[in-house]
């Protein structure tokens, strides 16, 4: 069975130097002025402008997709300012942009260090821990990206993929239904909560989700559509409702490789004879 899972964009918005600078943080510079004597403050200054610099440069190569330029600018960040929070963040987000997994997790984990309270190095090294099948430790750190964030809905969302692949379907239920509470509209945790709900046999609570979300999106991909047709028809089967076999089928012609292993199923086989 495919899970669906996101692809988020947590990005630090910059601001020109001169200017505050990753105000989430609390790092903020002066505005500029004339200084007349090298003070111990100037040249503080002058580390964290060229840090920011660097970051800067960074970001712009990360939003142009050049992943590996943007690791080197964030490389040259963390050597002028190597408590740089931003700069071990967003070369962890750039490592795993180019499947780094293990090279991500390093940086994410530095910048946790530096701010313990960090609840997107959270995120993303759970996120990374998932990539890499650690599911336990993935739901670890997204469960303190959660006690620091309690109102991110893609947080419950992919520590319920976490539990489900460890088969933990009740608590895997419980993040998507909280997901779901903050994003109503999501329509991949609404399929995989129908999904888990026809895993735990209630298969009358799978075909009402599964069935709102046709509704509610006639226009979804093409393969997720095609996944809920499926799980519609199979849990309609289990409930002797031979009618099921209309939705199996339909669900076959949408899609044209064997993609997903309900292509082969008994029940694909049930109703094709």
């Amino acid at each position: 069975m495919k899970k669906q899972r996101f692809i988020i964009g947590l990005l630090l918005i910059l601001t020109p130097l001169g200017s505050t600078l990753f105000s989430k943080t609390g790092l903020a510079f002066a505005s500029s002025g004339l200084i007349f004597s090298p003070s111990s403050e100037l040249l503080a200054y002058t580390k964290k402008s060229s840090d920011g610099f660097f970051i800067n440069n960074g970001n712009n190569k990360y939003d142009s997709n050049d992943y590996q330029g943007a690791i080197e600018e964030f490389t040259k960040a963390i050597e002028i300012d190597p408590n740089s929070e931003e700069a071990y963040f967003m070369r962890g987000n750039s490592k795993y942009q180019l499947e780094d997994y293990e090279g991500a997790i390093e940086d994410f984990t530095k910048a946790i260090e530096i701010n313990p309270n960090s609840e997107e190095a959270y995120f993303m090294r759970g996120y990374a821990k998932y990539d890499l099948e650690n599911f336990e430790g993935s739901i670890l750190d997204l469960s303190k990206a959660i006690e620091l964030d309690p109102n991110n809905g893609y947080t419950y969302y992919e520590r319920g993929l976490a539990k489900y692949q460890l088969e933990d379907f009740e608590s895997a239920l419980e993040d998507f239904t909280k997901a779901l509470e903050i994003m109503p509209s999501d329509d991949y945790v609404k399929l995989m909560r129908g999904l888990t709900k026809y895993d735990l046999e209630d298969y009358e609570g799978a075909i009402g989700d599964l069935t709102n979300l046709l509704k509610s999106d006639p226009y979804l991909d093409t393969e997720e559509y095609a996944e809920a047709l499926f799980y519609i028809g199979a849990a309609k089967l289990n409930l002797e409702d031979y009618g099921g076999c209309a939705d199996i089928n339909q669900a076959v012609e949408r899609v044209e490789e064997a993609e997903y292993p309900w292509v082969d199923s008994i029940e694909v086989n049930f109703c094709a004879n």
